[in-house]
């Protein structure tokens, strides 16, 4: 075998760890927590969140898609954009925030919290859209 050659995961890894495995494809497929929609009454869609939430059109420099593009070189305060975001796009909001009320936990992950993240990952996949992600894992 070479060397220098870059291995796949399925050749460095044992039969064993492969079993246990979860495989995804850099995607998480899901939507927001089905609590938390219900709880807030947040869509069942991205499109039905962004359409019913005030609509138009997302871009970088308009993140709200309010209309009201941000200059060129100015800076941004994504956090605080990301708090009007809440049901309009749930993503946005949830990257940065966890459900309202709900602290934010910054000590080491327990194990309860990392077999939560695993099962997260089996059912919906993982690798973008993280915010939506982080709305199954409270306090994260």
């Amino acid at each position: 075998m070479d060397e220098r050659k870059l291995l796949t995961a399925e050749e460095y890894f044992s039969e064993e760890i492969k079993k246990k495995a979860v495989y995804v494809d850099g995607h998480f497929n899901g939507w927001v927590n089905p609590v938390i929609m219900k709880k807030y009454g947040i869509e069942s869609s991205a499109a039905e969140a962004w359409e019913k939430n005030g609509g138009g059109v997302y871009s970088f420099s308009d993140p709200t898609g309010s209309g009201k593009k941000r200059k060129k070189g100015a800076p941004s305060n994504a956090k605080s954009e990301s708090l009007k975001m809440f049901k309009k796009n749930p993503n946005q909001y949830f990257y940065r925030h966890n459900e309202p009320g709900e602290e934010q936990w910054v000590h080491d992950w327990s194990e309860e919290e990392k077999a939560l993240f695993m099962k997260v990952a089996q059912q919906y996949g993982c690798g973008d859209k993280w915010g939506l992600f982080a709305s199954y894992i409270p306090h994260r």
